[in-house]
Parts: C-alpha cells; sequence; structure tokens
C-alpha cells in the first residue's frame, strides 16, 4: 500500500504533515489515515529525501551548489544571500531539512539556539554588531517564506524601517 501512495512530487510546497492529515478537496477519502504509525514515519522519511533532493538550501549545505560559506558547523551552515536587501545579509540554515520554524519540535531547541548564536557570531566577524542588526525569520507563504527551509536572515549595514503590512 504504502509504494502505492508515494506518487507526489517533492516539487510541490506542503508540508508532510498536511498532507498526510487534511481531508481533499475533491471529498475523496484520504488514503494516509488508514496507515500505520511506522508506515506514516516510513513515508516521511521517503518524502524528506525526495524533497532534499529539490531543496536549494539541502544541495547548499550538502555542497552540491558552491557557495562561499561564512561559517560551517555540525548543524548549520551560513551564507551570503544572493539576492541582498541591507549592505549585510546573511542566511544561516540547518543542515538537516526542516520545512519552517512551524516543523520544529522539542528536539530541535539546540539547532533553534545555534542558529540564533551563530547570527551573533557573524554580526560581530561582519562589523555590524555595535551599531545594531536584525534578525528575521520568515514562516510559510504568508510570513513571506519563499524557500521552504528554515533560514535565519541577519540583516545589517544601515538603519533598517519596519515596513511589515498586509498585501
Amino acid at each position: 500500500m504504502l509504494s502505492e501512495i508515494v506518487k507526489f512530487s517533492p516539487a510541490r510546497k506542503i508540508s508532510l504533515a498536511s498532507f498526510i492529515h487534511s481531508p481533499r478537496s475533491c471529498g475523496a477519502p484520504c488514503p494516509f489515515i488508514k496507515l500505520s504509525v511506522s508506515e506514516k514515519q516510513i513515508l516521511a522519511h521517503r518524502f524528506n529525501i525526495l524533497y532534499m533532493n529539490s531543496c536549494i538550501f539541502c544541495k547548499i549545505a550538502n555542497k552540491e551548489i558552491p557557495v562561499e560559506l561564512l561559517y560551517e558547523d555540525d548543524l548549520v551552515v551560513a551564507f551570503k544571500d544572493i539576492k541582498p536587501i541591507v549592505p549585510v545579509h546573511v542566511l544561516i540554515i540547518p543542515k538537516e531539512h526542516i520545512e519552517s520554524i512551524a516543523d520544529l519540535t522539542g528536539k530541535h531547541e539546540l539547532l533553534a539556539g545555534r542558529m540564533i548564536m551563530v547570527a551573533k557570531k557573524l554580526a560581530e566577524k561582519l562589523g555590524i554588531a555595535k551599531s545594531g542588526y536584525k534578525l528575521l525569520f520568515r514562516v510559510r507563504r504568508n510570513g513571506g517564506q519563499e524557500v521552504p527551509h528554515i533560514h535565519l536572515h541577519l540583516l545589517g549595514g544601515g538603519r533598517m524601517s519596519e515596513n511589515i503590512r498586509v498585501v
């Protein structure tokens, strides 16, 4: 049964939880409801592997796409944003594929703390710590997240405005 179910495109921007648990808009019964816990775990693992094959940040973390890394350790990597919105715009990403902050669990506390501490260290290294900087997580579509892989923006190098509004 599981092999028949794993026929979705990993390029679709969905979370596995919503894919498994959401009712279908067509009204048809969802085949994932009948899966055992172990089958759901296998599906989650396969989904993550398939998704990692198409995720640009996973490819950067795995060094399949060459970028100048500003920082790397066992949990995270950091590099300059390809489309900076301020003079200093660095992305800190986990090596593990996690779609968004909303998908973090208690086991990710160390990872989340590491990302923030790496941002602090990089702010010092890049000379923006004393004048100030901004840390930004965007979460899912309405939060402005464009790449479905958690990433922390380190922004600095000038005074920034707060232009948060609904579009």
